[in-house]
Formats: C-alpha cells, sequence, structure tokens
C-alpha cells in the first residue's frame, strides 16, 4: 500500500508543470494574419497579459532570454531602447525580458511585434 501514496505528489506536479510557460519567440513565425484568438492560443500558450490599444486586443507574451555575459563586472542597467536587462552578478549571467504582442482586429490577427 505505500506505493499509492506517491500519487496525489506525482499528480500534483505534473499538473503544475503543465500550467508553465511554453512561449519562445521563435513560435511566433507560426502566427498567421487572419488567425483567430484561438488559434493563437494554440501555437502560442495563454498570454500573460492582455492589453486593449486603439481598439484592437493585444496579446502580450513574455520571454526572459538568458546567455552568459563576455565581461566580469556585470550590473543592472536598461539598454538604449529603454528595456530592462538585469545582469545577475552571482551567476555571471545576463537575463533579457523582451515582450512580444499579438494584435487582433475584429479577432483575427493583424500582425505580430517585438514590443
Amino acid at each position: 500500500m505505500k506505493k499509492a501514496n506517491y500519487i496525489p505528489s506525482l499528480a500534483l506536479a505534473l499538473f503544475i508543470a503543465g500550467c508553465a510557460s511554453t512561449f519562445h519567440p521563435s513560435n511566433l513565425s507560426a502566427v498567421k494574419e487572419g488567425m483567430s484568438r484561438d488559434q493563437v492560443v494554440q501555437v502560442l500558450g495563454e498570454p500573460d497579459y492582455v492589453d486593449i490599444q486603439d481598439g484592437a486586443v493585444c496579446l502580450v507574451y513574455s520571454y526572459r532570454s538568458d546567455y552568459n555575459p563576455t565581461s566580469a563586472g556585470a550590473v543592472p542597467f536598461y539598454d538604449e531602447d529603454s528595456e530592462r536587462v538585469f545582469k545577475d552578478l552571482n551567476n555571471r549571467r545576463i537575463f533579457e525580458d523582451e515582450e512580444y504582442v499579438v494584435v487582433l482586429d475584429d479577432n483575427k490577427v493583424s500582425r505580430c511585434d517585438k514590443r
């Protein structure tokens, strides 16, 4: 009977893992003009948040790129485009937060861009 004790924990772990975002910017190439919101969500997953701009619905996806810096003295800063770039001194790694938006007009994709 002891073997059955791990089943609820395993089920919870699988549920939590299934909720994790799998968005990657390379998936944007599969989003085509005229697709519906449901089709976009099938390809990219649920957006991080939804914004309304000039009557259009904007599905916003976030992506954190991660790479090793070339220099040892990494510090937090904003780049010239006012994008937040975070450099972790402990791991000597750089994390850059990027946002991508899929714009829907009349519930159909009209464009997708990096913000």
